[in-house]
């Protein structure tokens, strides 16, 4: 295996299709943060993003995208935004991750949600996760289907309660896409707002985070595009979602409603009116975010399963990074998770995935 380690900007016509070719076509891949095009708009909005450009022997191709500090080590393009990371390629048998990450010239490369199916890491696996997904190719009435069948009422309960929105605030009104910049901006806002509340990191403090999501928020692509929802009561928008989808996926990134309508549930009404419009477009999955809050619970007929770790070169580096990896998912896992979910009880759903 030879790497070749480029900023995006250089990558060529060619070299961005085979990427956006392999992306479409392994179902592992499906994310639409493994499209070379959220990568692109990351490397836009922030500096020292970079594609290792991984070519074997036998013809294979893989792209691993990268953010890289001063120091050397390496996280994930987007992170904390990005869900969903790893190599997009067929990785040939003999193809070694470690190896992959010293090519790029890192000291070590982190990961938080890289799919399990990626053998080549799986020695750096510090832990597993669940990524709650909504099944929908059979169409949503068979989704209904399938949550009935397990004994659940949760999207009847959801119905009677946005009858009551319609009857006691205003008529209820769902737009599945507008990428005006106001309604961003509102989705912006209020994001940060609820993090400080609740204790929780706002991302919205990366310099380069909101210039992200008004790029991703105007793109629209056959294969990767934003899709901005909002749900509104009369003239007022109850709750608001910002989204990034592939052409089969869609992954469910910033999700804000309005604390005074909490009792009507308006953010999972929202989620369950953008999981019937995404039958419409033909998208597949919707995919929670790893976590399992109760609402994701409530909605899921499935998940993925996602790996975090750190691949890192040297033994005693590695024992310090996967030391400090199952402190953070410690603490992930009791007070902010607590923290979380009493915000997610009050109504709808909580902040980020």
């Amino acid at each position: 295996m030879k790497v070749s380690v480029i900023p995006p900007r250089d990558l060529g016509s060619e070299q961005i299709a085979r990427w956006r070719d392999l992306a479409c076509s392994l179902r592992d891949l499906s994310s639409p943060y493994f499209s070379p095009h959220f990568t692109l708009a990351v490397a836009a909005e922030r500096p020292g993003v970079f594609v290792g450009v991984a070519e074997g022997s036998d013809g294979g191709v893989g792209f691993l995208p990268f953010q890289r500090t001063g120091l050397g080590f390496g996280s994930p393009v987007g992170s904390p935004l990005s869900d969903y990371h790893g190599l997009i390629g067929r990785v040939s048998p003999e193809w070694d991750g470690l190896d992959l990450i010293r090519q790029c010239g890192l000291r070590a490369w982190d990961f938080d949600h890289l799919p399990t199916e990626q053998k080549m890491f799986a020695p750096y696996f510090a832990g597993l996760r669940k990524s709650p997904i909504l099944e929908l190719s059979s169409g949503f009435a068979m989704y209904e289907t399938r949550l009935r069948a397990r004994g659940s009422r949760h999207l009847s309960a959801l119905k009677r309660k946005q009858r009551k929105l319609d009857r006691e605030v205003g008529p209820v009104r769902f737009e599945l896409h507008d990428a005006s910049p106001e309604l961003v901006d509102k989705v912006i806002g209020l994001k940060s707002r609820q993090c400080r509340e609740t204790g929780t990191f706002d991302f919205f403090q990366l310099k380069w985070a909101a210039g992200l999501a008004h790029r991703i928020a105007e793109t629209d692509l056959p294969e990767f595009g934003g899709v901005m929802s909002a749900l509104y009561a009369g003239e007022t928008a109850v709750a608001l979602h910002l989204g990034v989808r592939s052409r089969l996926t869609l992954h469910w990134w910033f999700p804000v409603y309005s604390r005074e309508h909490a009792r009507y549930s308006p953010g999972q009404i929202l989620l369950m009116r953008l999981a019937e419009a995404c039958c419409g477009l033909g998208i597949q999955t919707l995919d929670l975010g790893a976590g399992d809050d109760p609402y994701k619970m409530s909605f899921q007929t499935d998940s993925n399963e996602v790996a975090y770790g750190s691949v890192v070169p040297s033994t005693v580096v590695a024992g310090y990074r996967m030391a400090t990896r199952r402190v953070e998912e410690a603490l992930r896992n009791s007070l902010l998770r607590g923290v979380a979910r009493r915000v997610s009880g009050r109504g709808g759903p909580r902040a980020g995935s």
